[in-house]
């Protein structure tokens, strides 16, 4: 997912979703909304944990919820991501960056139009890399500067 943006909304860090007293609510790290209303959910994660693809979900559908009001049509769900920038591997497979979209198992041509979900790694996996996303990442990872 490479994007680029004209402007940014109005991004708010430690964005709280609290739907219902007795619901579980969602602190969210950054929330950005593009001039296309496009929402990002940016994640830090610093530590593996085996529950990331369901946090994930989680995060979306809290989203979702509080993206439309009773009555309104789902068409008026705006795209969203939710991006998990990790100082590990999430999956162990060497990517920098992995993405996710809903697809049939019978036919994977066949797609949900939905937004994808990405998990992005550090620098220490060995395939290829945008240089200015390695540096971000060997930054998050080491708290060092990069030339």
């Amino acid at each position: 997912m490479a994007s680029t943006f004209d402007r940014i909304e109005y991004p708010e860090e430690q964005k709280s979703i609290d739907i219902a007293m007795d619901a579980k609510s969602v602190r969210l790290d950054v929330y950005v909304k593009d001039d296309k209303d496009t929402v990002y959910n940016i994640e830090m994660q610093t530590s593996p944990q085996s529950y990331l693809p369901k946090r994930s979900r989680y995060y979306q559908g809290m989203i979702d919820l509080n993206l439309i009001e009773k009555g309104e049509l789902y068409d008026k769900l705006n795209t969203s991501y939710v991006i998990f920038i990790c100082t590990f591997d999430p999956f162990n497979k060497g990517r920098h960056v992995y993405h996710f979209e809903n697809r049939c198992i019978d036919d994977p041509a066949l797609a949900w139009v939905m937004k994808p979900t990405n998990a992005s790694s550090t620098p220490a996996a060995p395939t290829a890399i945008d240089p200015k996303l390695d540096q971000v990442l060997t930054f998050l990872d080491t708290a060092m500067p990069v030339n």
